[in-house]
């Protein structure tokens, strides 16, 4: 495409790639020059223009060199998001986009909603989990990805005769506008707990990023908003364009969950829709998914999924990777694999465990370095009202010692024995060797994820579900 055909100038220079990064450039590139939190784009124009870069596009006086197109703009945000878009040919446009925020579930609503969707219509995903454009699930190491990137995915989901999107948004996302090019048929908040306040500061600043997403909802389509949350539920509401639509469990919504039984391995309770009662069945287990389901329903029988459809579909979920997996082995334990990584969404799988435990609960965590270090006793804390035996291990400590986050997790554990392993395969290993019949492993905080960020980098690891599989086996 030519510069002409994307910018307000007349030069005609072919422009085939665009980037924010200046490594990823290639030639005939354009360069986004962002001055971020903590790096600054324009001092990477000299290496972008190095790696083929034909264009800049900034908002600071730069030096100019020969040859190259220098385009100063006011807002560097509003012209990534139109290039990004316009580069692809507004692919967003031409799907039906669903964004899903919140602390904990975004990952298995959108999921839901992808597995609920493609059995009738088509839909893509773009998540923690990975990234689905056509029939195969991709990996992704990010929830929320640049301008320039989801425009690509949305390209290849349009030439995939995708009809929908369903997409993660995270706070961050929001706050440094990479959804800004988006208009959201379905938005929806799962819930407000403690998360990311090394960034946002304050819960008060979290809820406002959150909202950003509910001012993108079109005006026909739906803010769908957790009742039962009450830290963002009024908020929400009075801050959206959309048209409102609430579920939950303890509060009158339009879309809730009554005489909710939660059982081992499925969990039943009677739908209301809108006023109309129906009962239904789910292999999901855990009252938190049961929200996850509700926000879910409310999506797909919007999009036409009938209420006979969705009693069937929803009996045999496809089974969320990381999330609630329940490793199956020959030696009578309960073994839980999930992602939990937040005060709320171990508090959640620990009101799970207690309901199908029957002997002692042996719990292996870390937390991630370099982000929320006001978390970490709180997770102690947590899992000190549950535990029998708590194993701190490595949990993507990138340049952190997990020495030292082991101990701040500790500094909130004050009854519970600790162990300090810190290859997260050996503690999942040592779990499984000292656990015995009726016992239940719970391995927190990691779920699916085939790496560990270490001090340089990504470094290659088999996912804890794998591992407990292979442990279950010694």
């Amino acid at each position: 495409m030519k510069a002409n055909q994307l910018l307000d100038v007349t030069s005609t220079v072919e422009i085939t790639n665009i980037t924010n990064d200046s490594r990823a450039i290639k030639p005939g590139g354009l360069y986004f020059a962002i001055k971020g939190l903590t790096v600054d784009g324009h001092d990477y124009i000299s290496s972008a223009i190095t790696n083929g870069a034909v264009a800049i596009i900034h908002t600071s006086d730069v030096e100019q060199q020969a040859g190259i197109l220098y385009v100063k703009v006011p807002d560097i945000y509003v012209a990534y998001n139109k290039i990004a878009s316009d580069f692809w040919g507004n692919p967003a446009t031409k799907l039906k986009v669903i964004g899903t925020t919140g602390t904990n579930g975004k990952s298995t609503t959108s999921w839901i909603i992808d597995d609920i969707l493609n059995r009738k219509y088509s839909c893509g995903y773009i998540g923690t989990i990975g990234i689905k454009a056509g029939e195969e699930l991709l990996p992704s190491t990010f929830t929320t990805l640049l301008p320039h990137q989801y425009n690509q995915i949305f390209s290849d989901m349009v030439a995939s005769n995708k009809e929908y999107a369903a997409i993660e948004v995270s706070s961050q996302g929001l706050d440094q506008h990479r959804t800004d090019f988006l208009e959201f048929d379905y938005a929806i908040m799962t819930n407000l707990t403690h998360e990311h306040l090394d960034y946002h500061i304050t819960m008060e600043n979290y809820l406002q990023a959150k909202a950003l997403l509910f001012t993108q909802v079109k005006p026909q389509g739906l803010a769908i908003i957790n009742n039962d949350d009450l830290a963002s539920a009024s908020y929400l509401i009075e801050h959206t364009k959309g048209k409102v639509v609430t579920y939950g469990i303890d509060h009158e919504s339009d879309i809730m969950a009554k005489d909710v039984k939660l059982l081992p391995s499925s969990t039943e309770f009677t739908l209301v829709y809108f006023g109309a009662e129906y009962p239904l069945k789910t292999n999901l287990v855990g009252r938190f998914n049961v929200y996850n389901l509700l926000a879910a329903i409310a999506v797909v029988l919007d999009a036409g999924i009938t209420i006979e459809e969705l009693q069937e579909m929803a009996s045999n979920l496809t089974q969320v990777e990381g999330r609630m997996v329940m490793i199956e082995n020959d030696k009578d334990l309960n073994v839980i694999v999930d992602y939990a990584h937040t005060p709320d969404g171990f508090t959640q799988v620990y009101k799970h465990i207690q309901t199908i435990s029957t002997g002692k609960i042996i719990s292996v965590f870390g937390s991630a370095g370099l982000r929320d270090v006001l978390k970490r006793p709180i997770l102690g804390e947590i899992s000190d009202q549950y535990s029998d035996l708590i194993i701190l291990t490595a949990d993507d400590p990138k340049k952190e010692d997990p020495k030292v986050i082991a101990d701040e997790i500790a500094a909130g554990i004050k009854t519970t024995p600790i162990e300090y392993i810190e290859d997260r395969e050996a503690a999942i290993y040592h779990a499984f060797a000292i656990a015995k019949p009726g016992d239940t492993i719970a391995i927190l905080s990691k779920g699916h994820d085939a790496y560990q960020k270490g001090a340089d980098g990504l470094i290659p690891y088999d996912g804890d579900v794998v591992i407990a599989k292979r442990a279950s086996l010694q």
